[in-house]
């Protein structure tokens, strides 16, 4: 039974493809349980003719790549429609140069997020792991945010998406991160520092020496052309709204679960 689902756009960027998958195959301790899920644009002449290589290969895995139309919405085209396609019960936002560094990351994510929600009762929960990005002080011990964002299925029906729709590119992770910290008193986030998932890329150059820098992918300038075209908008008043929206949400289920 798939418990845990990755999912992620990916273009143009086979060897980091195959670095993350390797990762994954070299960590995991229970394979079946995972389902990897990737959206691939119907222009990507690298990525298409590998497809039924890399399914073939980490068929193990569950892994399935969608071809669909490029769009400059990465939230809602490419990561909420994957997050709807999911199986599992726990769902991971990752990016394709994303590194798995915890041998058997996926039980321990899955053995903490059940805790809590065995706990509360739903599993309304944000899943805080590693990114290896530099963080201090309190920070450091209760991160607001991670950058691969962790739920739940139900989370993703309730929301209709795992990212927040208004915000095209970058800053997601950040606000919804706010948005659980201040929802039912920040208790639904869930705290797994011991998971490490690591940066492939020019995010993780703080923590090396100038001779191991990575040069910013080329994605990373066409992000920055969507957010001059289309600038993050969201404010504390849409974080507001969300948090009444869980709120209600698990107010009303537990009310029907005691009627």
């Amino acid at each position: 039974m798939i418990e845990i689902t990755l999912i992620t756009p990916t273009r143009n960027r086979p060897n980091d493809l195959k670095t993350f998958l390797e990762s994954v195959k070299n960590t995991a301790s229970n394979p079946a349980s995972i389902e990897i899920l990737f959206y691939v644009d119907d222009d990507d002449h690298v990525t298409i003719p590998l497809i039924n290589n890399f399914e073939q290969e980490y068929k193990d895995f569950n892994v399935h790549f969608h071809v669909g139309k490029r769009s400059d919405h990465f939230s809602k085209d490419y990561y909420n429609f994957l997050s709807n396609m999911a199986k599992g019960r726990w769902v991971l936002a990752i990016n394709d140069d994303s590194v798995f560094m915890t041998h058997g990351w996926d039980l321990i994510i899955c053995d903490k997020m059940q805790t809590a929600a065995e706990k509360f009762g739903d599993d309304i929960l944000l899943g805080i792991v590693q990114d290896g990005m530099e963080r201090h002080g309190d920070e450091k011990a209760k991160p607001t945010m991670a950058c691969w964002l962790l739920s739940s299925k139900e989370y993703v029906n309730l929301m209709d998406g795992l990212l927040i729709e208004k915000i095209y590119t970058w800053g997601g992770d950040y606000w919804l991160g706010l948005v659980f910290t201040k929802a039912q008193s920040g208790h639904r986030k869930v705290y797994i520092l011991d998971v490490l998932i690591e940066h492939n890329s020019h995010h993780a150059n703080p923590r090396k020496s100038p001779d191991k820098h990575l040069p910013q992918p080329e994605s990373f300038a066409h992000f920055q052309r969507i957010e001059a075209a289309h600038p993050c908008v969201f404010t504390i008043d849409d974080v507001l709204g969300m948090i009444n929206k869980i709120n209600k949400y698990i107010k009303d289920k537990h009310a029907k679960n005691l009627s």
